[in-house]
């Protein structure tokens, strides 16, 4: 269904609960993310192109320089819709206790 590929920018970092990640799909891919813990809230800004987040069965499309901010530990996707490669960054907040 196309290809993707993602690339740790800052690895997980106890101390400050976080992890960056880039993303790049081609036109067409699609991809279902993992389901992280309850407490994990991730933000999404797309840098390029176009992407179709899913989410309990309702559809956002986010456009160049648009973000979104989720709960992780809910099932979600990621769809480029077409036109070109998109690339996006996505920001992972653990709030737990314990972090990871």
């Amino acid at each position: 269904e196309g290809a993707y590929r993602f690339q740790t920018l800052f690895p997980y970092d106890r101390k400050r609960k976080l992890e960056i990640i880039r993303g790049e799909m081609e036109s067409g891919a699609f991809c279902e993310d993992n389901v992280r813990p309850e407490g994990v809230t991730e933000y999404i800004t797309v840098i390029r192109g176009r992407m179709i987040l899913e989410m309990d069965g309702r559809q956002y499309e986010l456009g160049e320089g648009q973000a979104l901010r989720f709960c992780a530990a809910r099932a979600h996707s990621y769809r480029n819709p077409g036109g070109g490669r998109d690339c996006f960054q996505m920001v992972l907040l653990y709030e737990t206790p314990d972090g990871l």
